[in-house]
């Protein structure tokens, strides 16, 4: 009988904490033990996180980090496959989970998964977290993404059923919602209480131990401006063999500081370089640490194939033989080679034949990158440049260009930049003479002010694309057209500033375009998306509405010690399966 009494009077004393999510582990999670490993893992970068909170974070830093401590449903991995990591798997129609043509998704939790508090991981906090995402305070987070999901059903404990209106391609990628835990007293109880402390409260920044989180670590020291350290998660329930007891990021205020303490050995994953910083890691001696992704930025040039004059004067490139002479000729090996300092094979790798990344956006489609450019006369794609010369010649004498033109070409890049160079020198040989018109910030506008009102013949930038090709569509969508519109204002390169409806800049009206749009639009079937978006990719080259140069690299280093870990063409996405490195000696 004394020890019932004991046992009643114990969770008596519990019942508080249970009520209001501070309860402590279940002993037999407690007991858990962790292999000790005395030597961490050191992650630089030269920007310093100003918050963890996934609803407000707007940093690739940050991003990164929050891998660290938040695990989504699913992710992509390097090669564009989507893997579930909450997910027991990836919903599929062939697997029964994507329902009544794609309006009805399931998606089934894995059984052990745990908050940091030791609480498990539900059904419940899937609906938590979405209706958190559509209050307006965050907000909201879901706006464009995991608003297309209309109501949420539970079954059971882990599985949830989303609702649609209708299909909507990008779900699986972008629009599925965050998850939070319903039972954290600190988040306020309600979703509309959690969403206030989430979407206005910058102090909860997630970088102590005292926030609930569901990922392979979590924070347990910070210090602005120097560094924070990540130990082990004891209750994630995905950890292989490798799974690194602690690791540490350390900020350096500047890139430079960074490489030098990356070749001294003190670092051993560094991050947040820029492909332009190349050059001077391979001076530092880090070419054998470099790990290189094609990224989703892709540097390009847009051509106005909607306006017939621009200030008064006959636009060329109007012609689409014009605009396949001027792709013809371009030579992206070496583009690559001398703007990023990368050897003629590893160029190839990064040099661009379209606008989507392939296979990241396109892996159910088994695309490969196309050697070589589009030859119209030929109907084949030909890497020899004295064929592109004399078939770009061809065609600008068929468009009643023989001895060539004058091109305004609008760029946000100096004069003495490698990649104009070359471009200009390309053109230069079938009679195309560039006049570079340098497109400056100003205030209240911004370089592309022009750009936005169809004022310039050829523009030359970098494209941030999304993961999911559908991004590609407010690019080049006859819908995203409006030359009456001489804005963006300042800020327009904030997310939340700006609307982004009038991105075509080159006018593209091209049925063709649309219908593959919205089938990419309107199916959660991968294959047939991918079919629709290959469609899009070979109208894009052969109409040459765009010249694509090539995707951006994202860059990191890492010691060889590290196995496992690879670049992401997501910037944000250097952890995405931090919990499978593992650490070989020498």
């Amino acid at each position: 009988m004394a020890t019932k009494i004991r046992y009643l009077f114990a969770l008596l004393l519990a019942l508080p904490q249970i009520v209001d999510g501070s309860a402590r582990p279940h002993p037999a999670l407690a007991s858990r033990v962790l292999p000790a490993n005395p030597s961490p893992v050191v992650y630089g970068d030269w920007e310093f996180p100003l918050t963890l909170n996934a609803l407000r974070m707007q940093q690739d830093s940050a991003r990164n980090l929050s891998e660290l401590i938040f695990l989504p449903l699913v992710a992509a991995d390097p090669e564009g496959r989507l893997v579930p990591r909450l997910l027991q798997k990836v919903p599929k129609v062939a697997n029964g989970e994507i329902q009544n043509g794609g309006k009805r998704v399931v998606l089934t939790l894995r059984h052990g998964m745990r908050w940091s508090s030791g609480a498990p991981v539900t059904n419940r906090d899937v609906l938590f977290g979405w209706r958190i995402a559509m209050d307006a305070a965050t907000g909201p987070f879901c706006a464009g993404t995991c608003d297309h999901i209309v109501s949420i059903t539970l079954k059971g404990r882990y599985m949830v059923v989303l609702h649609l209106t209708r299909p909507w391609g990008p779900l699986l990628r972008i629009g599925l919602p965050p998850v939070y835990p319903h039972a954290w007293h600190a988040l306020g109880g309600t979703p509309s209480a959690a969403a206030q402390t989430l979407g206005k409260d910058p102090s909860f920044n997630y970088l102590s131990d005292r926030y609930w989180s569901d990922g392979p670590y979590r924070v347990t020291s910070y210090k602005k401006d120097d560094h924070i350290t990540f130990s082990r998660m004891q209750y994630f329930a995905l950890r292989h063999q490798g799974h690194f007891p602690t690791l540490i990021f350390r900020f350096y205020g500047s890139r430079q500081v960074l490489i030098e303490k990356a070749a001294s050995g003190a670092v051993s994953i560094g991050g947040g370089y820029s492909a332009y910083d190349l050059k001077e890691l391979e001076s530092a001696g880090l070419s054998s640490q470099l790990r290189l992704q094609p990224s989703l930025n892709l540097d390009h040039v847009e051509f106005n194939v909607l306006d017939k004059t621009v200030a008064g004067v006959p636009n060329p490139v109007v012609s689409n033989r014009v605009r396949q002479a001027l792709a013809l000729v371009v030579d992206r090996t070496s583009m690559v080679s001398s703007t990023l300092g990368l050897s003629a094979p590893a160029a190839t790798r990064f040099a661009a034949s379209g606008p989507l990344l392939v296979p990241f956006q396109l892996p159910e489609s088994g695309a490969k990158p196309t050697a070589g450019n589009w030859a119209p006369p030929r109907r084949k794609f030909v890497s020899s440049t004295t064929l592109q010369a004399q078939d770009a010649r061809k065609l600008l004498s068929q468009a009643g260009f023989p001895h060539g033109f004058t091109l305004d070409l609008h760029t946000d890049k100096s004069l003495d930049d490698p990649e104009l160079k070359i471009l200009t020198k390309n053109w230069a040989q079938i009679g195309v003479r560039v006049n570079v018109v340098e497109m400056r910030p100003c205030f209240p506008c911004t370089p592309f002010a022009d750009l936005y009102v169809g004022k310039f013949e050829a523009a030359l930038f970098t494209a941030h694309l999304g993961t999911d090709p559908a991004s590609i569509g407010s690019w080049v969508g006859s819908q995203f057209i409006d030359r009456t519109k001489p804005r963006p204002v300042a800020g327009c390169e904030d997310p939340e500033q700006c609307d982004y409806s009038n991105l075509n800049f080159s006018g593209i009206q091209d049925s063709v375009v649309d219908s593959s749009l919205r089938e990419g639009l309107s199916t959660l079937d991968e294959g047939q998306r991918a079919r629709a978006y290959w469609q899009l990719q070979n109208r894009m080259i052969r109409q040459a509405y765009w010249v694509p140069l090539f995707f951006l690299p994202t860059v990191a280093t890492a010691k060889p010690g590290i196995k496992g870990f690879t670049g992401h063409p997501d910037p944000g996405s250097l952890f995405w399966n931090v919990e499978s490195w593992t650490r070989v000696k020498g």
